[in-house]
């Protein structure tokens, strides 16, 4: 049983194809506590990140405190470490990547657009931009709806 606020994660046979090529093989690891994961640029760390955060897809399997990483959206989040990356999104892709990580329905999205229609923030603008590209009220509504 794993202790209180210290979550285990454990992954199996972890493959990942992006591209055509496969570019995670196999991967076994255990995490608990504090852990770095060192290698050579391109070796597949930030893959293996994304993938446990449920935003790639893979082969294998994946648990959290013993429960699969598919019966856990809405429990997993990401931090960028640079909310830079975040702004180079596109606010529709933003949107959709929110979703991922929330238990509202495939539906709710729609429904963040058409609040945005209404606020008179049209889709055609947020998927021709990137959200530094917005002024200061567009994001505002976009994070509001």
């Amino acid at each position: 049983m794993p202790s209180k606020g210290i979550s285990m994660i454990t992954v199996e046979n972890l493959r990942v194809k992006l591209g055509g090529s496969e570019v995670l093989k196999g991967v076994d690891a255990a995490f608990r506590g504090k852990h770095v994961v060192l290698g050579p640029n391109g070796s597949g760390k930030t893959t293996l990140f994304r993938t446990i955060a449920g935003l790639v897809p893979y082969e294998g399997r994946i648990e959290i405190d013993g429960h699969p990483l598919g019966r856990l959206k809405g429990a997993v989040g990401v931090l960028a470490t640079n909310i830079a990356e975040v702004y180079q999104l596109a606010p529709v892709k933003a949107l959709e990547l929110l979703n991922l990580f929330s238990d509202l329905s495939d539906a709710d999205p729609v429904r963040a657009l058409a609040l945005l229609e209404e606020l008179g923030v049209g889709e055609e603008l947020l998927a021709k931009r990137r959200l530094w590209e917005l002024s200061a009220g567009t994001r505002k509504a976009f994070t509001t709806a």
